[in-house]
């Protein structure tokens, strides 16, 4: 009877095969995922790369003229 149980209470997130992680967000990067890789081999997620840009590069907003 267990082996019934095990099939009955499967889910398709228990196949879910996690590859890598968002340098970001710490968050699962899983099969099938897409991702932005950087050439210093970042992985991040698509929505994520925005806010780790600014992190890691250390941009900052300026108006030209108040240098």
């Amino acid at each position: 009877m267990n082996n019934y149980d095990d099939w009955k209470l499967d889910t398709p997130d228990n196949h879910v095969k996690q590859i890598y992680t968002c340098e970001q967000c710490v968050g699962a990067i899983n099969l099938g995922d897409s991702f932005i890789s950087t050439k210093d081999h970042y992985v991040v997620h698509d929505d994520c790369f925005d806010d780790f840009a600014w992190k890691h590069l250390g941009a900052k907003y300026k108006v030209a003229g108040d240098e």
